[in-house]
């Protein structure tokens, strides 16, 4: 009898059935197909030509040097063109070869065209263009703070024997529209920063004053003739008025240019800061010992006591009185510097005033100087456009007019024109924003003349009546913070 371990030993193996390994390998195949075929539909035309670039590269330089070298351009190749296509089917007695079918439109009325009918349009050359309107108001910087501006500073205007006087200053122009915002919108931000945020740019600051100059001097000249305070302004005090006026932007203008170019502007107003809260301090301190004093008299205290509180008392004034000589004694050579850099006829308190306003907009931006070159030069163009007025000039020349139709002898079409058609009326025009200032505005500008004519413009509303005068002397005003 045979053992049991070589028994087991001649035992036939069991065989592995193999028949679902296949299925198995061909569903895989086909998931991933189906994944890859539904990935390449997702993507658009850009990303399947880059996918096909990359993978024609990836076969080149696998297959450089060997036999299967330039098989991506199996890849590359595009389908050929149906024969349906290339050679449709035809009647018989009629052309073959490649035709284009479609139905035939309306005809193409041409009497409204320049030229009329005698022109053929290229509708694949020259396409059709949509003109915008002439832009009149911006929507933020409105018509209203334009007519509102000219009856303000006709208003404070009063006339005399030798020119009058212009009751005007920053300040009060800055309280007036900073404050109240008339026609003026800050937007999002909201209030007098919002504004400033939207105008001070050199683009924007040009083009409100292209958009708006002509406006604003129709409306000066038209409060110019109202009566205001009971009076009507005679011609010859109108071109004071305009002598006035031009006499003050040219002074602001240098004002702003010698400020903007004030060396250590910054660290000087720092230092003036820097006075002033010494100086209030010491005051408080002043204060108190003045107090203690009057404490120490009431309650009937000793004589040295109140010899030590005198002492205090008189040493804590003359340190007060000290600083504020220094602080005097600093405004006035801030003040006198920037005055020897061309201006005149402006008061200490304005100078500072412009200083510390042109401050608070460098350190808010940096850019902020090119904004101030863009301002002078627009008072400077203003003022030459008043001293004009001044001397006799018109105020507002007259729009040129459009260039008249065609002469009796230049090339006409072959067919005649309908009377619609024969003077084809001009495309409204857009007025085009000049680019940034890129340096400082020369000493006079030439009159800004980019504004383009409409014909046949509607005329002005009618402006509102100014408000009555407010006193000669204008209120000094705090500056505001932002």
């Amino acid at each position: 009898m045979k053992s049991p371990s070589n028994n087991m030993s001649q035992l036939p193996e069991p065989r592995v059935a193999r028949g679902g390994l296949l299925p198995g390998i061909l569903a895989i195949l086909a998931l991933c197909a189906v994944g890859s075929a539904a990935y390449w539909l997702s993507l658009d035309d850009g990303q399947r030509a880059g996918m096909r670039q990359r993978l024609v590269t990836l076969l080149d330089d696998m297959t450089a040097g060997t036999p299967l070298a330039g098989i991506s351009e199996l890849l590359d190749a595009e389908p050929p063109v149906p024969p349906s296509v290339t050679s449709p089917p035809t009647a018989p007695g009629t052309l073959s070869g490649r035709s284009v079918q479609g139905s035939v439109g309306a005809p193409v009325d041409t009497s409204m065209l320049p030229g009329g009918a005698a022109q053929t349009v290229d509708t694949a050359a020259a396409p059709a263009q949509d003109v915008a309107p002439r832009v009149v108001e911006d929507s933020r910087v409105r018509l209203s703070f334009v007519d509102d501006l000219a009856a303000y500073l006709v208003g404070r205007y009063q006339p005399g024997a030798r020119g009058g006087s212009l009751a005007l200053s920053p300040q009060a122009l800055n309280q007036r529209y900073g404050a109240r915002l008339i026609g003026l919108d800050g937007g999002a931000q909201g209030g007098r920063t919002g504004v400033l945020d939207y105008v001070f740019h050199p683009a924007m600051i040009r083009g409100l004053y292209q958009l708006y100059v002509e406006r604003f001097l129709l409306a000066v000249s038209e409060e110019a003739e109202r009566p205001h305070n009971g009076r009507t302004l005679s011609p010859a005090q109108v071109r004071q008025l305009y002598s006035s006026l031009a006499g003050y932007v040219v002074t602001l203008a240098g004002a702003l240019d010698a400020v903007q170019g004030m060396p250590e502007l910054r660290q000087r107003l720092d230092a003036l800061d820097d006075l002033a809260r010494q100086t209030v301090d010491a005051s408080a301190q002043v204060s108190t010992a003045v107090f203690d004093l009057d404490t120490l008299r009431e309650q009937k205290a000793g004589a040295a006591e109140l010899a030590t509180a005198q002492l205090r008392v008189d040493s804590l004034s003359a340190q007060y009185r000290g600083l504020v000589a220094r602080q005097t004694a600093a405004r006035a050579a801030l003040v006198s510097d920037i005055r020897r850099r061309g201006v005149q006829g402006m008061d200490e308190e304005t100078v500072l005033y412009l200083a510390r306003w042109i401050d608070r907009r460098l350190r808010h931006d940096a850019d902020a100087g090119r904004a101030v070159q863009t301002a002078v030069g627009v008072l400077r163009d203003l003022g030459s456009r008043f001293a004009r007025g001044a001397s006799g000039g018109t105020l507002v020349p007259p729009r040129p007019q459009q260039p008249s139709p065609p002469a009796t002898g230049a090339a006409q079409p072959s067919s005649p024109l309908p009377p619609a058609a024969a003077q084809p009326a001009p495309a409204p025009a857009v007025p085009q924003l000049p680019a940034e200032a890129t340096g400082p505005a020369p000493a006079a500008v030439p009159p800004v003349s980019a504004v383009p004519a409409v014909p046949a413009a509607p005329p002005a509303p009618r402006i509102p009546e100014a408000a009555p005068a407010a006193p000669a002397a204008p209120v000094p005003v705090p500056p505001m913070a932002r």
